[in-house]
């Protein structure tokens, strides 16, 4: 049986995993939409980016995203 996941991607890998959601598809898809607008607005404030930096994230804001993803069990992270 596979179940639907929010996934948080970092470039190629897997950052982080909510799940297995309490809704179905269309909510999903309508809150990765959300959250990949809310990292399109984080790259340009500055105290972000500078955050990043100080942070040394290897992975640049641009290279983020969420996405709904239906898996039999939750997906790995990636060890960067």
């Amino acid at each position: 049986m596979k179940f639907l996941w929010m996934v948080l991607y970092a470039g190629t890998h897997v950052g982080g995993t909510w799940g297995p959601l309490p809704y179905d598809a269309a909510e999903c898809e309508r809150r990765a939409k959300e959250g990949n607008q809310i990292i399109a607005e984080a790259q340009h404030k500055p105290e972000i980016v500078a955050k990043m930096k100080h942070m040394k994230a290897s992975i640049p804001l641009k290279d983020w995203r969420f996405a709904c993803e239906q898996h039999t069990e939750r997906p790995k992270l990636s060890i960067f």
